[in-house]
């Protein structure tokens, strides 16, 4: 939990060359540990939840209201890397409607995999290298907007279930203004960070999803939730901030202390 929570999230990948990315990445930094440890934060206790950062990530369902402001203003909530996304996006749930339905009504009887719904038919991509399907498609734009989650893994298979039924009480669900949502997600990141410059935030957590997030350093800056800082050696050529919490530790560290 600390270390997810030190890092706002950990890429997941179920598919294993050594080993699934996110067991190395746990791995690496905090040792042995055991699996069903993990599992049991993800399916059973869902104090984790699987989002995408923008790659499908496990993250803390204690940050849930942060990804709920982004999933009720789906897609018109991304922004310059996604920002081609939007239009696909529009198109693809305007066209897809009685899909939508038709999955959505399939999920009130319980989970399921892609390939369970009735409705699946994989189609080859253009490039010949892989396949995808609508309902594959349509799952990821309601995984997006807070439909669905996926409360589970069979083999190399999300398990999807309705968010309604399947998130935990412990989340926070409710959602944060537009302004709100800026302020939280900067301040996550630069925790994560320990000490970053806008460009570096904006790159980390949540990647390329902020609209003013220029406007919501300087105002958390005016708040004294972060601290413009100096670093010596580097030539930085926008301001670089540490998080206020982290401002006396950062001081210590020239004391001797």
């Amino acid at each position: 939990m600390s270390l997810v929570r030190d890092l706002a999230y950990v890429q997941w990948d179920p598919v294993p060359i050594v080993a699934p990315s996110h067991i190395i990445s746990i791995w690496s930094r905090v040792g042995s540990f055991r699996l069903t440890d993990l599992d049991r934060l993800l399916w059973e206790d869902r104090r984790f939840l699987l989002h995408w950062t923008p790659t499908a990530s496990i993250v803390l369902t204690e940050d849930y209201p942060i990804y709920r402001s982004l999933m009720e203003r789906y897609p018109e909530s991304l922004a310059r890397g996604w920002r081609n996304h939007i239009p696909r996006a529009q198109k693809f749930l305007a066209d897809h409607t009685d899909l939508k339905g038709r999955v959505l009504r399939e999920l009130r009887d319980g989970p399921l995999t892609p390939t369970q719904f009735k409705d699946y038919r994989p189609m080859r991509s253009p490039d010949g290298w892989s396949s995808s399907s609508d309902v594959s498609t349509l799952l990821f734009h309601l995984h997006m907007s807070g439909a669905v989650v996926v409360v589970g893994h069979e083999g190399n298979q999300n398990l999807w279930g309705l968010t309604e039924k399947f998130l935990p009480t412990l989340a926070k669900t409710e959602g944060l203004s537009e302004e709100e949502y800026e302020l939280s997600a900067a301040e996550r990141a630069l925790r994560a960070l320990g000490t970053a410059r806008e460009r570096e935030i904006y790159l980390y957590f949540v990647r390329g999803r902020y609209q003013r997030l220029r406007q919501a350093l300087a105002k958390l800056a005016e708040e004294g939730r972060i601290r413009p800082v100096k670093a010596e050696g580097l030539v930085d050529r926008d301001q670089r901030y540490v998080h206020e919490s982290d401002a006396e530790l950062l001081e210590s560290l020239g004391t001797g202390d």
